[in-house]
C-alpha cells in the first residue's frame, strides 16, 4: 500500500479503524512516517482509532517535520497524552500551513492546553478539536484567553472537566463584549442569583456529518467540508 500512495498524487489519506489488521501501533506509525517523509501531495491526514501511542505520535511528526504543506492533521481517537501532544504541538508551530487540528477523545490535560495556547494566535489553524480529554479548568482557560484575539479560531471543548472557573471566565468576557457564540461547543448561562450552568452547543458539531465526504452535490471533489476552512 504505502509505495501505491508515496507514487500517487493523493491529497486526502484516511486510515481509521483497520479491521482484521493485527500488527502493532508501532508498525502502523512507521508505514505512516514513510509515506509522509516521501509524499508531499498530501494536505489531508487523517489517523483516528489507530491506538497510536506518544512513540507512535513522535515517529510520525519526525516524518510530517518533511511534509510543509499538510493543512489538516486528526489524530482523535487514540491514546495520546501530554508527551506525545509535544511532538504535534512542535510540528503545528513550524507547519504555517495547517488549519485544522483535531486531538479529540485523548488522554490530553492543562499543560497540553496551555502549550496549545502558546502556539494558536500566531498560527493559521481555524478548527481546534479538544473534545474529550483530561483538562480541566486551568487548561480551558488558557484557551478562553486567545479566543479573542484570534477571530479565526474555533474550538471544540466538549467532554472535559468544565468547572465554575471556567463559567465565570466565560461570563466575565461575555459581559466585556467578546462574543463566543459560533467559536466555542460550549454555551454558559447564569440565572437570577448568579449560579452558573453550562450546556453543550452543537453548531460546532456539523462539521462531523460530512467528515470523510469525498464529493460534494454537484460531483466536484472536496477534501474539507467543515464550515470554517476549505483547503
Amino acid at each position: 500500500m504505502a509505495p501505491a500512495i508515496i507514487e500517487s498524487k493523493l491529497s486526502g489519506l484516511v486510515i481509521s479503524s483497520i479491521i482484521g489488521y493485527n500488527s502493532k501501533s508501532y508498525d502502523t506509525a512507521t508505514v505512516i512516517q514513510y509515506i509522509c517523509t516521501r509524499n508531499n501531495s498530501l494536505t489531508l491526514l487523517y489517523l483516528r482509532k489507530l491506538k497510536l501511542s506518544d512513540h507512535d505520535v513522535e515517529d510520525i511528526c519526525s516524518g510530517l517535520n518533511l511534509h510543509p504543506d499538510l493543512k489538516l492533521l486528526d489524530l482523535s481517537c487514540n491514546n495520546i497524552s501530554d508527551f506525545g501532544a509535544g511532538f504535534i504541538i512542535k510540528y503545528a508551530a513550524r507547519n504555517k500551513r495547517l488549519r485544522g487540528l483535531f486531538l479529540a477523545h485523548n488522554r490530553l490535560s492543562d499543560d497540553s492546553s496551555y502549550s496549545l495556547s502558546c502556539i494558536l494566535p500566531a498560527s493559521k489553524i481555524a478548527m481546534l478539536d479538544v473534545s474529550y480529554n483530561d483538562i480541566t479548568d486551568r487548561g480551558l482557560l488558557c484557551f478562553l484567553d486567545i479566543l479573542g484575539p484570534a477571530p479565526q479560531l474555533h474550538i471544540l471543548l466538549w467532554g472535559n472537566k468544565i468547572g465554575h472557573e471556567f463559567c465565570a471566565k466565560y461570563k466575565a468576557l461575555h459581559t466585556s463584549g467578546i462574543n463566543f457564540t459560533g467559536k466555542l461547543d460550549v454555551q454558559v448561562h447564569v440565572d437570577n442569583v448568579y449560579n452558573f450552568g453550562f450546556d453543550h452547543n452543537p453548531e460546532l458539531d456539523t462539521f462531523r456529518r460530512n467528515y470523510y465526504s469525498a464529493f460534494s452535490t454537484s460531483d466536484q471533489a472536496m477534501y474539507a467540508t467543515f464550515p470554517f476552512h476549505k483547503v
